[in-house]
């Protein structure tokens, strides 16, 4: 994927798009999550984010999807199934890990095709994103590989590959809330069937 003039390279395939949202968007973002009922938050598991149960019901959020397709090349897209705000409260974080350990069957089905197979097409992810919606203390995103510890700011936009060389944590947060809306950006490949 090529990335435009907004982004910013911190690391060996990690981007940031400063100021993605302005001020006053993520100001009404925030106003409209902290109002959200604790009944609506998934509860969080192995000590990072909830989710928002019932997204789809904030038609408020669906633009912010729309956005971020809006900057994507046309061989890559958003996971639609994710629309969901996540939300990580104080002495949460969130450990080490690459966002394609979730898809390893499928990068394995498609390092095994070879040019006339059969195959099917599948989403892998090639990128994982955070946009960050509010100001926190702690919270940082960190790529120890690349020894990388970014601290955002309300409207950036992260950008990291998918693979080990963009594994990622979150350490831990020191404020009440910090607010983002993560998705795995994809592209159709061949997979051996």
């Amino acid at each position: 994927m090529k990335f435009n003039e907004n982004f910013t390279a911190i690391g060996n395939n990690i981007h940031v798009y400063k100021n993605f949202l302005s001020n006053d968007e993520c100001l009404n973002i925030v106003k409209l999550l902290d109002a959200v009922e604790e009944s609506e938050w998934r509860p969080p598991h192995a000590h990072f984010e909830n989710t928002m149960k019932t997204c789809d019901q904030k038609p408020q959020l669906i633009w912010i999807r729309d956005r971020i397709n809006s900057i994507l090349n046309n061989d890559f897209y958003l996971n639609i199934q994710s629309v969901a705000p996540t939300r990580m409260t104080k002495n949460q974080f969130w450990g080490v890990h690459a966002d394609v350990n979730d898809f390893a069957d499928i990068e394995k089905r498609a390092l095994a095709y070879v040019d006339g197979m059969d195959y099917e097409e599948m989403a892998l992810p090639f990128y994982g994103l955070v946009l960050y919606f509010n100001e926190f203390e702690g919270g940082e995103i960190y790529y120890p590989s690349q020894n990388i510890v970014y601290k955002p700011n309300s409207g950036d936009l992260v950008i990291h590959g998918s693979g080990v060389d963009c594994e990622h944590g979150v350490k831990t947060v020191l404020s009440e809330k910090r607010y983002t809306y993560t998705n795995n950006i994809l592209k159709k490949i061949k997979v051996a069937k």
